[in-house]
């Protein structure tokens, strides 16, 4: 017995018929797609900036995570080492960085900070400030403050604020009891 048709049903008259979709239409015109990539061009370029503005509060928020870090390694540094750190602020460079009190700290050289290069210096992003300081944070020349840590892991205690370039202002806040920090 002989098989008439295709093997998913549709007979081979049915493909060849002009009410058949395949018949009628085997590819697309280069006008077709022309449209197609005009259309996606204009939706990428409506969408493009927006995500721009919708990153600068993330970028403000890993910031104040980064400084948070740097804070909580200071203190532990402070026990390990039973030395004091501190973490200076200077507001007009926007640059954080941890440093050994090498008076007090024994394995700290006269200039530097055992075991952190100098050269780790963490400096904000362009569109992310320093907006206060205070709670604790002292005041080591006009505009860079120092949060210390000491080698019970107890602090001087303090809060710094950033903003970002959206308006979003994120901190981070060190109990002077526990050393804890945290960000709000």
């Amino acid at each position: 017995m002989k098989k008439t048709g295709s093997r998913h049903g549709v007979s081979p008259s049915f493909l060849s018929s002009p009410f058949c979709y395949f018949h009628s239409q085997k590819a697309f015109s280069l006008l077709e797609l022309m449209v197609v990539m005009v259309v996606i061009g204009l939706i990428t370029a409506v969408t493009a900036p927006n995500f721009g503005r919708a990153l600068a509060p993330l970028q403000a928020r890993s910031s104040v995570k980064k400084i948070a870090a740097i804070l909580r390694y200071a203190r532990s540094q402070a026990v390990t080492r039973q030395g004091i750190y501190r973490v200076h602020f200077d507001f007009p460079g926007r640059e954080v960085e941890l440093r050994a009190d090498p008076a007090v700290t024994p394995e700290a050289p006269a200039g530097g900070t055992p075991g952190i290069a100098r050269s780790e210096i963490y400096t904000l992003p362009e569109n992310v400030t320093f907006q206060t300081a205070g709670g604790g944070a002292a005041l080591l020349a006009d505009t860079v403050y120092a949060i210390s840590f000491y080698p019970a892991g107890n602090s001087s205690g303090g809060e710094v604020t950033i903003t970002g370039r959206s308006g979003h202002a994120y901190g981070v806040k060190v109990d002077f009891i526990t050393g804890i920090t945290e960000v709000f």
